[in-house]
């Protein structure tokens, strides 16, 4: 188990809740966790660098890098880059998008075509600075090789759908193998771990939500899902149950349960159900991913209601981007739309502050995964670190995070840290990389030609 140590004179701290601070850092990294931080005012750098290089004389400088915690995708679908292609040869849109055509082509993959997808999602995720994943998917052990093959460390959450979808007919096998590897112990320490991942409210039996309840109880799984993210849904719990989907979730006794639940979307949630949900769970908004679908929720009402809420991009099938930093824009603006579209509100309106934003995909998510924190620098915290050139014309002159978050920065991120493993960003030319996209070009291939879509 390596240990090193680094020193930088600009590193985002945080401070109190929504607040990041830029101190000089004297950072410790045992393994895959940061055992001890020491840190001064940036004034004092210059007298402190001399102590920290008495100290620790293997120590790594750096003079001009802004150290940030690496970003937390609180929802991903990693292997479903495919559909970034696949997606725009259709030349009449479904009906339902999802079930129509995302559920058609994902009928045909099998485990190997989801390991050697992952793997791609993946290295795009640690190329935009992220360095966790909530990842949903089929097949888990699969998706879980996907990301020991890159380094990228998540929760891996497989789909369980026993009334539709293309797992409905493999959900047991599934849940079976997530118990299986969660009793693995070399997951933990590539930083892989797992959790119970129910499609949705429409997709899912009263017998087997209550099992997964149950399964989430006894193992301290956190159950990962969609909630109200289509109208069809809403409709099809309604005509069942004669109630919302969140309304059929507390009748099942779900919200109730004591167990971490993360539900993606949230599109069509009532006052009502904002009101039940707080603080039973966090809501996951995907901004760019509903825009493309043309239904983004409204996030003012979830931050009326109180209800706890981060960011994800979903996958490239509907985002074309893992790029938390895009997602972070489109927030911030988020408001400032409604004064468009409604004038008499203009001075009603608030942003949501950059520090806020930020702990969106960070320390929102710190004490929510398995094992160690991620997402904040602090002792016992996971070492998933991100690395950005501050003189990069990108970001210059900023050295708080705050102040380029919202930049196109990814060009200078220099490198990534995760578990304590330093990753230089230029993986499109190592051999790994060329092999991992081989075969992934391979299987795409092989995919569009078993589901008749013509590549050019």
């Amino acid at each position: 188990m390596s240990t090193f140590t680094l020193v930088a004179k600009y590193v985002s701290i945080p401070k109190q809740e929504h607040e990041f601070e830029t101190l000089s850092a004297c950072i410790q990294v045992n393994g895959p966790n940061i055992t001890k931080v020491e840190t001064c005012n940036t004034n004092d750098y210059t007298s402190y660098k001399k102590k920290w290089k008495e100290k620790y004389p293997k120590a790594t400088f750096y003079e001009h890098t802004l150290i940030t915690p690496a970003m937390v995708d609180n929802h991903t679908h990693l292997a479903m880059n495919i559909f970034r292609d696949l997606s725009h040869r259709l030349t009449k849109l479904p009906p339902n998008m999802i079930e129509d055509f995302f559920f058609h082509v994902e009928s045909k993959l099998n485990k190997d075509d989801i390991r050697a997808f992952t793997r791609m999602g993946a290295y795009e995720a640690i190329a935009h600075g992220t360095g966790y994943v909530w990842d949903h998917y089929y097949h888990p052990r699969a998706c879980a090789q996907g990301l020991a093959d890159t380094g990228l460390s998540g929760c891996i959450t497989g789909t369980l759908q026993d009334i539709y979808g293309p797992g409905s007919s493999f959900w047991q096998s599934t849940l079976e193998e997530t118990l299986a590897l969660h009793q693995e112990s070399t997951w933990s320490a590539s930083g892989v771990h797992f959790g119970l991942g129910p499609h949705a409210t429409d997709s899912v039996s009263q017998k087997l939500w209550q099992e997964v309840t149950s399964l989430a109880q006894q193992h301290k799984f956190p159950i990962h899902f969609h909630l109200a993210q289509s109208k069809q849904e809403v409709q099809r719990i309604f005509a069942q149950h004669q109630q919302t989907p969140v309304q059929w979730l507390q009748h099942l006794g779900v919200l109730t349960a004591g167990v971490h639940l993360r539900a993606a979307h949230g599109i069509y949630l009532t006052h009502t159900d904002l009101e039940n949900l707080r603080n039973k769970l966090s809501l996951i908004f995907c901004p760019s991913s509903a825009m493309s679908f043309a239904h983004p929720a409204n996030i003012n009402h979830w931050e009326h209601a109180g209800v706890n809420w981060c960011l994800g991009t979903d996958c490239a099938a509907s985002n074309d981007s893992l790029n938390l930093l895009k997602e972070l824009r489109i927030v911030y603006g988020w408001n400032s739309l409604q004064n468009t579209f409604n004038p008499q509100q203009e001075n009603q309106i608030q942003k949501i502050s950059r520090n806020a934003l930020l702990h969106k995909v960070t320390s929102t998510a710190s004490h929510q995964v398995p094992g160690a924190p991620v997402g904040i620098i602090e002792p016992g915290a996971r070492a998933n670190l991100a690395f950005w050139n501050i003189h990069h014309p990108s970001l210059w002159p900023g050295r708080e995070w705050k102040a380029i978050c919202l930049s196109d920065g990814n060009n200078a991120l220099t490198q990534m840290m995760i578990q304590g493993k330093v990753f230089t960003l230029n993986m499109h030319k190592q051999d790994t990389y060329h092999a991992h996209l081989e075969e992934a070009e391979k299987r795409f291939l092989q995919v569009a030609k078993s589901t008749h879509i013509a590549l050019t």
